[in-house]
């Protein structure tokens, strides 16, 4: 009846008083049948899935027995900890100790020890005293907290940065995800989710939305949505364009020599651009009537007119890379030489002051002579000025007390250190430009693999050309998002904590309650 690994099997029917002898091993069969024993599988797996059941049913019932155990354990284990930390005096009759408490609550612990007639002592915490950091901030900064914590926590003779660098951090997460339809999803979906998750939770979604209003905002400066270029989006000259140039000021002679583009079709904003360059008497005159050529030359979108000719090209919004970088340096260097004020003293920070005057005031006294605002030969002096000024305490009071050789040799030191990392951190904020760029660039590319599928037939085409844009705009979406979040952070633990004097290693303030 069977044939197995070489061994057979069969069967011998005779009669019940026949004996038969075969040189084989007899094989008995099992009491029970095989239907019987699935039958009993069966019903045991049915009793496993009912006490699955009881035990899920018991365990929600008694989920805040559970926790209440595990919050008393854990009072229990704080409590045996603390008397650990005792000093016993007197025969153990005598505990005496040590710990910190906030100032907004230090009444309520003097009232409580007075009440009990426990002795005490306090004091202020010194300099060498290793103080517990509780942050308190506005209800905007708290959603950063989790942000701050990621590197480290300040000391208590340092200021919290949290609220400082928290509306750079909103700003450069929108500069680099730079899409201002991925801001709106991100917004729909924080305000959607907002209501249906846990109270512990919806700081997050509050941090979501405020992320997601800097996208919007740098994704309409840079012309991007969903991966579709504004900007480049149609632009022609028409009679009411030569209107609009004349009621904008522009002399008649520049006028006239662009009329004869009128009626052309420039698909690109740099083509059109290039053609009224190559019509003008003098291509510099463009840089000074660059936004009204854009302003009076219609889009194929019409709501588009009010606003494309405000978008900035890749230029530009490199440059507003690096403004941006140089504001937060600049502001950085602000909260360090009030740090040393608040913490150390005035003369401290003179150093700082000086290189405050050499960094903002000579920004300022260039920027002023390149955009011609004064004259070249004012604008050299002013710099040199300023330069002389800030580089005075800078190299003779940068420690005060010393010497002035070894205040010189410590300030060329810190000049050397200050002018090359002042490059570098600068530099750093390219970064912003170029993750926005990688973003919307990808995002194109999605676009218009998606419309090549349209040539497939109706049905497939149509179904594909959906599947490419979803696929594509969730992978670019998190991949960007992912960038947007890790470059920002790192712009703001190392360039901007750097210039801001932060050196951290604070521990967070944890106090004993029940």
């Amino acid at each position: 009846i069977n044939d197995i690994a070489g061994q057979k099997y069969f069967i011998v029917a005779g009669k019940k008083d026949e004996t038969v002898e075969i040189d084989a091993e007899s094989v008995h069969l099992p009491k029970t049948s095989l239907s019987v024993l699935n039958k009993d599988i069966a019903d045991i797996e049915s009793i496993l899935v009912k006490t699955e059941g009881y035990y899920d049913k018991m365990a929600a019932l008694s989920l805040t027995d559970m926790r209440r155990t595990q919050e008393r354990l854990l009072s229990e284990l704080k409590f045996n900890k603390v008397l650990l930390s005792t000093h016993k005096e007197a025969e153990d009759k005598v505990m005496f100790l040590e710990g910190w408490v906030p100032v907004d609550t230090e009444t309520k612990l003097l009232d409580f020890l007075n009440r009990e007639n426990i002795y005490y002592e306090s004091s202020e915490a010194s300099e060498e005293d290793k103080v517990p950091i509780k942050l308190k901030n506005s209800r905007f900064a708290r959603l950063f907290e989790p942000i701050g914590r990621l590197y480290m926590l300040p000391t208590h003779k340092e200021l919290d940065l949290t609220p400082f660098f928290a509306p750079f951090f909103m700003l450069f997460f929108g500069f680099c995800l730079g899409d201002a339809g991925y801001g709106l999803f991100i917004l729909a979906v924080s305000l959607l989710m907002r209501k249906r998750v846990k109270p512990n939770l919806r700081p997050f979604l509050d941090l979501g939305i405020y992320l997601s209003l800097a996208t919007i905002l740098f994704g309409f400066i840079s012309g991007t949505f969903f991966g579709i270029n504004l900007i480049d989006t149609g632009y022609m000259l028409t009679a009411g364009s030569i209107a609009e140039m004349q009621n904008s000021g522009i002399p008649s002679n520049i006028i006239e020599t662009v009329r004869p583009l009128i009626g052309i079709e420039y698909t690109e904003q740099a083509a059109y651009l290039k053609a009224i360059t190559e019509v003008l008497p003098d291509p510099s005159v463009l840089a000074d009537y660059k936004s009204v050529f854009l302003k009076v030359a219609p889009s194929n979108y019409n709501f588009l007119n009010l606003f494309r000719y405000r978008m900035l090209d890749t230029n530009n919004m490199m440059y507003l890379s690096l403004v941006l970088g140089y504001i937060q340096i600049v502001f950085g260097m602000f909260i360090k030489t009030m740090n040393i004020i608040i913490f150390k003293g005035l003369k401290y920070a003179f150093s700082m002051f000086g290189w405050l005057l050499i960094v903002l005031g000579g920004g300022i006294a260039y920027m002023l002579k390149f955009f011609g605002i004064i004259q070249p030969d004012l604008g050299n002096k002013l710099l040199y000025s300023i330069l002389i000024a800030g580089f005075i305490p800078v190299l003779f009071y940068n420690t005060p007390g010393k010497n002035i050789f070894l205040n010189l040799g410590l300030g060329i030191w810190d000049t050397y250190g200050m002018a090359s990392g002042l490059v570098g951190d600068l530099l750093s904020y390219i970064r912003l430009f170029a993750l926005g760029l990688s973003s919307a660039v990808l995002g194109m590319v999605f676009n218009k693999l998606a419309v090549s599928l349209l040539g497939l037939p109706p049905v497939l085409g149509h179904l594909l050309f959906l599947v490419l844009l979803l696929l594509g705009h969730t992978l670019n979406l998190f991949m960007a998002a992912l960038g947007s979040f890790v470059h920002p952070m790192r712009l703001t633990f190392v360039e901007f904590y750097k210039n801001a004097g932060f050196t951290g290693g604070g521990k967070e303030y944890q106090p004993f309650v029940k």
